[in-house]
């Protein structure tokens, strides 16, 4: 005797059992990215390397060309993942960041074809700690590599609000403080 998949779908739910196919409702998570370690980072197989829920990824390109070139993409863990060797990507659940100051105006960011998001900081109160003091050693010099990277897969469309003024910026390459306006 030849059982139908719904037969059995529809005795399953009057069990009372729980498949995944009934939990794909939403649930309330703001959407989905990719971290990664980069494949091409040196570090002994047993190493872990924990990204924390609030670390900041930026778009290293243009928002898609949708504003004009004036306005860049960023977005914030909301989850911790831990990555290997063996595991080299996670999902986690992230949102997007908005920050005048820094220009970061997309939200939602969504899922593009060939974008790649690099961490740049942790959030930290109301801004932005680009040095990863909380962080150790290794991980400093992998961010600094460019060695974690996150890609979106479905639009972040929750957003977190960084309260920042020209004085919580980094001085630029020049070492000028963006703070300072004596023109």
């Amino acid at each position: 005797m030849k059982i139908r998949p719904s037969f059995a779908l529809f005795y399953l739910f009057l069990a009372g059992v729980s498949l995944p196919v009934f939990a794909l409702a939403d649930d309330g998570s703001s959407g989905t990215v990719s971290v990664c370690l980069r494949a091409d980072i040196a570090q002994p197989p047993q190493a872990m390397q924990v990204v924390a829920s609030g670390t900041v990824f930026t778009a290293q390109t243009k928002a898609g060309g949708r504003k004009g070139g004036k306005e860049n993409e960023a977005l914030v863990t909301t989850e911790t993942v831990t990555l290997t060797h063996m595991q080299p990507c996670m999902d986690a659940d992230a949102s997007s960041v908005i920050s005048h100051t820094r220009r970061w105006l997309v939200s939602p960011v969504q899922p593009q074809s060939g974008v790649v998001f690099h961490a740049v900081g942790e959030v930290s109160g109301n801004g932005l700690d680009t040095a990863f003091d909380d962080e150790g050693t290794s991980f400093r010099d992998i961010v600094r590599a460019g060695g974690i990277t996150a890609t979106v897969h479905s639009p972040l469309t929750d957003a977190v609000s960084l309260m920042e003024g020209a004085a919580d910026l980094p001085p630029n390459a020049d070492g000028e403080d963006p703070a300072i306006d004596d023109k």
